[in-house]
Parts: structure tokens; sequence; C-alpha cells
């Protein structure tokens, strides 16, 4: 079977499913819009860059016709990629780009698996953007999300039966994220970290993950653990403010920022780790809590409806309001000093995920769609 899979090409996500698409014996060809700086694991994918660019600068008659430009060169390189390699399914991702651009192209069958931030907000920013949500889902032959927060969310913009609409989330890759004590030790010992507790975090320094009241929970954290350090992995174009801001708290010294760390690497920093805290202000399902759950972290996670079905407040970890700094810090604090509690949720977050965030189980069920969707073959 031949996949088209079109992507905005700035998510590790990507690398992550084209490779498995490849593993499991699709023809793959990738298509992204914007050059991707990280490099695909497997050679075996065919890869264009579609050419899109929306970074044009000075004034709005010159941004529009720089992006009408850039979509039209977009969209003939795409049509010209059917063309040529006919595929059976073009699965596409991020409503207003890369789905947009896939939906006008005519094809058919087109399976859309939004992120998250394409659903919870573009819409609400404008109305235009609310029909372009409304466009694209219209004409779709399937759609899939990762969270029953982000369906219903599709559901109500849109008008499409939530039922009809599936939920799979992405899921951890269980060999690589697990709990491993020996793992733990030497990476706290190379760390210099034998006898910190230790508090991680690993989102991207952008707004929407709402890291400023992480940071300004500390304080009060650090008051009643003053040898407690924080690791912050990640990068984004907020990392000189959060930096600034941890020097204007006086917690420079207790907060480490790690900056990107390569998937492969990511297991030993979790073992490392005591708690893992997103104070998120609005997402999908999160890989990296899954992540963090399946190396056995009990964790600290803001209200965002989609945490909520991942975690239960006081059963496999603790929920806090969003924004609010405070609840934070109380939070971190209480289970920084309840060793108990932290090993029973630890057991229940690597259940959990074992349940319900197999990514091999769970790319099997996208695989599945796959076929369904197919029917006869590929076609406008």
């Amino acid at each position: 079977m031949r996949i088209l899979y079109v992507s905005t090409g700035s998510r590790a996500h990507d690398g992550k499913i084209v490779n498995e698409l490849v593993r499991r014996g699709y023809d793959v060809h990738y298509a992204l819009l914007r050059r991707d700086p990280t490099p695909l694991a497997s050679s075996h994918v065919q890869t264009t860059c579609l050419g899109y660019d929306d970074s044009a600068g000075g004034g709005s008659a010159r941004r529009m016709i720089s992006f009408g430009l850039s979509y039209a060169r977009s969209y003939t390189n795409l049509r010209r990629i059917i063309r040529s390699f006919r595929p059976h399914v073009l699965h596409a991702t991020f409503i207003q780009t890369a789905d947009l651009l896939s939906a006008v192209t005519g094809f058919h069958p087109l399976l859309l698996s939004p992120w998250g931030s394409d659903v919870l907000g573009y819409p609400r920013q404008s109305p235009i953007m609310r029909l372009l949500t409304q466009y694209v889902v219209g004409r779709s032959d399937g759609v899939f999300c990762d969270s029953d927060s982000v369906r219903r969310t599709l559901a109500e913009l849109t008008g499409r039966a939530a039922k009809t609409i599936r939920v799979i989330p992405w899921g951890v890759s269980l060999d690589a994220f697990r709990q491993d004590n020996q793992i733990r030790l030497e990476t706290r010992r190379e760390l210099g970290l034998e006898s910190n507790k230790v508090v991680i975090m690993t989102r991207n320094f952008y707004p929407v993950y709402g890291i400023s009241f992480f940071l300004e929970s500390l304080p009060a954290v650090l008051k009643d653990q003053p040898t407690a350090k924080l690791l912050m992995i990640g990068s984004g174009p907020l990392e000189q403010d959060l930096r600034q801001l941890a020097r204007r708290l006086g917690i420079e010294n207790s907060v480490r920022f790690l900056g990107e760390v390569a998937a492969a690497e990511m297991p030993r920093y979790l073992n490392s780790a005591d708690i893992y805290v997103s104070s998120s202000l609005s997402d999908g399902t999160s890989v990296s809590l899954l992540e963090a759950m399946a190396c056995g972290l009990p964790v600290v996670v803001t209200d965002v409806p989609a945490n909520l079905e991942w975690v239960r407040d006081g059963a496999n970890g603790l929920v806090a309001r969003r924004e609010d700094s405070k609840g934070l810090s109380d939070r971190i604090t209480s289970l920084l000093g309840d060793e108990q509690a932290r090993t029973e949720m630890s057991a229940r977050n690597i259940a959990k995920v074992r349940e319900r965030a197999d990514w091999d189980a769970n790319f099997t069920l996208i695989e599945r769609f796959y076929h369904e969707l197919a029917g006869e073959g590929p076609g406008w």
C-alpha cells in the first residue's frame, strides 16, 4: 500500500510515524510544507519539501502576495506528487495548513489527524479559521485524534458526529520508555544529583505550555525542599525570557536548562527524575506526559481536559488549575515530600500506559484505518 503523508515538517512525531510506516512495509512519500531539520531514520522514504513559506516580512499586502505564491507553489507540488506516486491513502496533519492543502487537491481517501492546537486554539481565533476547519473536515473521509476532548471540540466546531471521529492516542515505545533503576543511578551520578530530589519538565518553550507559571512556583518548592533540582528539557522562542525569569526569581542555581535531547536519550533523563510536571494551558494527549508515565514517574499536571483523561487527581498524579503557580507549588511540594504516594503513583502510571498507550498496539489501529479507507484504491 502507498501512503502519502503530508505534514508541517516541524513535528518530532512526523519522523516517528513515517519510519514506523516504512518498518511495517508501506511505500511512503513524505511531503512536508517546510524544510525539516530533523532527519528521518529510514533511507527508504521519498521526501519532498513543498516550499510553503509564511515568514515574509513587510506590509500586509506584501505578506499576502508572498503567502499566495507560496501556497500556489505548495499546491502545485502536492498535485504533482499525487499524480506520480498514486497513493492509496493521503494522511495529513494540522487542519489549517497541511490538511487544508490536501483537501483542496480533491484527492480521496483523505485521512486527517489533528495535533491539538489546530482544534483547541486556531478555530477560536476568528470566524475564518473556524470556516476553514469546517471545510477541511467536511472534505475528509476519516478523522482520528489523540484525545476525547479534542474529538468533542472538533465535533462541536464542525457539526461532524463525534462517533465518526476516532480516538487513537499516539502512544510511546514501551521498549524504550520504561522504568530502569540502573539507568536512574547512572544518570543521576553523571548529573551530580545522587542526593537530590529531581523534578523534570520536557515541554518546549512556547506560550501554550505555561512554563512561566511553573518557574514562578519553584521558590516556594525550594523553600520546602532546598536541595531539589529542576531539569528543563526543550527549546523554543521563550528560552531567554525563561532564563531571565529564573534569575529574577533567584532560582537559577537550582534550574538546569538542558536544551533539546535526542529521543533515544529521553528515557535516561526521565528515569533520573522523581516527578514530572506539565503546566500546559492547552493540549491534546501529551506524548511527553505518556513518556514520563511509562518511565514510572508520578506527575503534576494542569487541569487541561486531555490531561484528565490520563491523570486522576490523588490516584496517579496531582492536578492544579491552569495559570496557578501556588497550586503547582503546593502539589509539587506535597509529592516530593511523600515517598509512599510517589511509589504508588509510579506503579499505576506504568500500568495505565501499558494498557492504553502502547505505540505498537495503537499504531495498528491507524494501520487498520488505512486499509478501511483504501477500499478500491486511489482516486480523485
